[in-house]
């Protein structure tokens, strides 16, 4: 219809002739969420709505409940079974999970919006879990002018799991980059980190470096921006492809180089949106 996708969400709710509505976000952002409960609750419908709102600045983790939530809640309400199967295979979420393959399913990249140390440590734990034995690069950075308790929240973590540490930018506001960056440094100096770590800027050269290192088959792991394309930077939003672009860059480069030396048959890089 063209109508934006929450707008289109809301009116449905509210149109629909329901005893109850319910409603499951999944990496949502703050105002998002209040556009749903305001919405609903200028139009009395709130009354009648269970919601279960996962927001990108929760830890992954959590974001992996609510379809089971918000299913057992149906399920009690009479949903039929078969109606929620289609409804939950058509459920994703940009940035948050977002896994990119390559074509010999040798080489990983994930790109989630993980920017705190609780959301950055459960990825990381599950990260080794479904990838014992490979190397893991962790590519992340912390915004400038705020929070800055995650500067050594996220390094910890990072710390701890990955095989290689790349620093870069994310938001640095009024900071330098290269100031943030180095104090991320500090940090992993004071914890007496064994990791390897480099700086690299701006952030699409972090990611092009660490498919470098991670080129004999490891898993990428891009922390803090999920699906965003702007970097804030000077009061500005200026504008950024997203790591989702520079990741499917590196990848598909990655594949021209493993199929000139094989048969040469057609193959695409695999994107899971978990």
């Amino acid at each position: 219809s063209g109508e934006p996708y929450n707008e289109l969400l809301a009116r449905i709710a509210m149109q629909a002739e329901v005893d109850v509505i319910v409603l499951g976000g999944m990496g949502l952002k703050y105002d998002d969420y209040l556009f749903f409960r305001n919405t609903l609750e200028k139009s009395g419908a709130m009354s009648r709505t269970i919601m279960f709102i996962h927001t990108a600045s929760d830890p992954t983790v959590e974001c992996t409940l609510v379809p089971d939530m918000a299913l057992a809640v149906a399920e009690h309400f009479g949903v039929p079974a078969e109606v929620i199967r289609e409804a939950l295979s058509c459920v994703s979420v940009p940035g948050r999970d977002t896994k990119f393959i390559s074509s010999d399913g040798k080489l990983t990249a994930i790109v989630d919006y993980a920017h705190n140390e609780l959301s950055m440590t459960a990825l990381l734990e599950s990260t080794r879990s479904i990838y014992p034995g490979k190397r893991i690069v962790t590519v992340f950075g912390c915004p400038g002018g705020k929070a800055v308790n995650r500067r050594e929240g996220m390094a910890r973590p990072a710390s701890r799991y990955s095989d290689y540490i790349i620093l870069t930018e994310d938001d640095p506001g009024y900071e330098q980059a290269c100031e943030i960056c180095a104090s991320i440094s500090e940090c992993l100096k004071r914890m007496g980190s064994l990791v390897p770590y480099e700086t690299v800027l701006p952030r699409q050269q972090a990611i092009k470096r660490a498919f470098e290192l991670a080129s004999d088959g490891g898993v990428v792991l891009l922390c803090g921006k999920g699906a965003e394309t702007v970097q804030k930077i000077n009061g500005r939003d200026v504008p950024y492809n997203g790591d989702g672009y520079y990741v499917m860059e590196e990848i598909q480069k990655y594949d021209a180089r493993t199929l000139h030396s094989s048969s040469g048959q057609n193959a695409e890089a695999e994107i899971i949106y978990v």
